[in-house]
């Protein structure tokens, strides 16, 4: 793949990534790793409590993802393969996910993105899913503000996860698998990223490629998926990219990554971490994926826009509240 770089060491990372000269750097890494143990500490703690919380936790039902009533179609409807398409994936792409059973509409027009269970025996088990809304909202519905008194605009579309989807499991699927050769593995925030990213890089991938979304940034997530691979695919080494946003959180998460592949010397046998950002600042792969098929950003103005409305639509609100007091 292309502009995918590695480095051997933090210092190195952090130079890179940052810009910063050498001293800065360790002073930065230093202060880092102090907050880090301290986190860690308060971790470990609550780590046993969450551990018997878990394990009164129901199993994933498709046919009760939320308490709202819904459920899974196991079909993919005309709606939401249009949403899919609308965010520049080809039907060649989606067929290929829907021909995996990991993309389907629910009973309420939402699209799932389906997460499998890994291991012999249990591998492509249903155990999870994404929910992605296909009904954009209003501006009406999204514009309040915050405690500052500062606009706050809600997500156009609903996101949110099935109802006792599995820990330490996203959204995943294979390209080319086979057993017994290297794997790569390829990790981003959401599915719609993990499907941009494949669309981008399918004429080149290695054999025994993957694609993981995180749900976010779950660390555990990664690492989990990770081994549970490489056993399964018998696989005798393993490079895993860094394919989040690059966005301010998308930095944090690269850096807790590389810290405890540090750290953790469990996690460098016959393992390589690269790094793959979006060339745009702020800017994700699907966006790369706009641009690439349009040679615009069509999507960015529109939220612009959508913000510059919302922040009028505020302003009235706040004028006719202070009129009728």
């Amino acid at each position: 793949s292309q502009n995918i770089t590695s480095w051997n060491n933090a210092i190195e990372l952090s130079m890179a990534f940052y810009n910063e000269p050498f001293e800065k750097t360790v002073e930065d890494l230093l202060q880092f790793q102090s907050t880090r143990r301290v986190m860690n500490q308060s971790i470990n703690k609550s780590s046993a409590r969450q551990n018997v919380l878990e394990s009164k936790i129901e199993p994933f039902n498709p046919q009760h993802i939320s308490t709202m009533g819904n459920y899974d179609t196991s079909e993919l409807g005309q709606k939401e393969r249009s949403y899919l398409k609308s965010r520049y994936l080809s039907d060649e792409t989606i067929d290929y996910l829907e021909k995996l059973n990991l993309v389907s509409t629910d009973n309420k027009n939402n699209l799932l993105f389906k997460h499998i269970d890994i291991g012999v025996g249990k591998t492509g088990n249903i155990v999870g899913c994404d929910i992605q809304g296909t009904y954009a909202r209003s501006l009406e519905k999204r514009a309040s503000l915050n405690d500052k008194g500062k606009l706050k605009l809600a997500r156009k579309y609903f996101k949110g996860i099935g109802e006792n989807s599995m820990k330490k499991r996203g959204f995943l699927f294979g390209v080319n698998v086979a057993y017994n050769v290297p794997l790569t593995l390829f990790i981003t925030e959401g599915p719609i990223e993990s499907a941009s990213l494949f669309e981008l890089q399918k004429e080149s991938l290695p054999v025994n490629s993957w694609f993981l979304s995180l749900s976010g940034l779950k660390e555990d997530t990664f690492w989990e998926t990770k081994s549970l691979l490489q056993e399964l695919t018998k696989a005798p080494k393993v490079e895993s990219i860094l394919a989040v946003n690059n966005d301010e959180k998308g930095q944090e998460f690269v850096q807790d990554v590389h810290e405890t592949y540090k750290d953790e010397r469990e996690y460098q046998s016959a393992h390589t971490l690269k790094l793959l950002l979006p060339e745009l600042e702020n800017g994700d792969w699907n966006e790369m994926l706009e641009l690439k098929k349009t040679g615009l950003l069509n999507s960015r103005a529109e939220k612009l826009k959508e913000k510059r409305e919302a922040e009028k639509l505020v302003q009235s609100m706040q004028m006719s509240y202070s009129e009728r007091v």
